[in-house]
């Protein structure tokens, strides 16, 4: 299984054991280095007729939380994606933003009608350490987590997702699927824009499952 990014493909796995594929790697979002995990089922040709799975983890929790559930759903035939939500886990951790810091700017990317934009991704192989810190502040919260998976099941280019989230995870998981994240300033219509997991009214249909 490869992610794909601007028509390459790029290999994620490192295990030449073909009945079983686990691999761990660094996704590039935001100039942050995003830690994940994705396992793939010895049957691919069953896998992918299956809804591809996001695992999200608890308030100071990380990919680990899941092993045993993702062995299992990995067993079962699905293709299982676990992530370190910024900030948590082997993701880089940026500065926090304070009051002290100024009004916080809109952070969110909006995305068109037009699902085929590129955003800039890049998959990192065989990490070794900790994702890289930068000197960014940014404001944590759940819509900025959701926009964070959100974009990954962009990158991906899931067409049916199944999420499940712990604890914060789970409120995460609920922003993504109903595109709460999406906050506008007042002089854009919302109603232009989607979210990819979440589809909108225009005929974008949801991908979650």
């Amino acid at each position: 299984m490869g992610l794909t990014e601007s028509g390459q493909n790029k290999i994620l796995f490192d295990d030449d054991d073909s009945s079983s594929k686990t691999g761990q790697y660094f996704w590039k979002w935001r100039n942050h280095d995003i830690f994940c995990e994705v396992r793939t089922s010895a049957d691919i040709s069953y896998s992918k007729s299956r809804p591809k799975v996001i695992l999200l983890h608890g308030f100071g929790a990380s990919t680990t939380y899941w092993r045993q559930t993702m062995e299992i759903l990995q067993n079962e035939g699905f293709e299982v994606h676990a992530l370190d939500l910024l900030g948590q886990g082997r993701s880089s951790k940026p500065y926090c933003r304070t009051r002290d810091d100024g009004p916080v700017k809109f952070p969110y990317k909006l995305y068109p009608k037009d699902p085929a934009v590129n955003i800039a991704a890049e998959e990192v192989t065989s990490p070794t350490s900790m994702g890289k810190n930068t000197n960014t502040k940014i404001n944590y919260s759940i819509n900025l987590w959701a926009n964070m998976i959100d974009d990954y099941a962009r990158h991906c280019c899931m067409d049916e997702v199944i999420l499940m989230g712990n604890s914060l995870g789970s409120l995460v998981a609920l922003s993504a699927a109903t595109g709460d994240f999406i906050e506008t300033p007042n002089n854009i219509d919302r109603e232009n824009f989607f979210g990819y997991l979440a589809g909108n009214h225009l005929g974008e249909q949801s991908r979650v499952r």
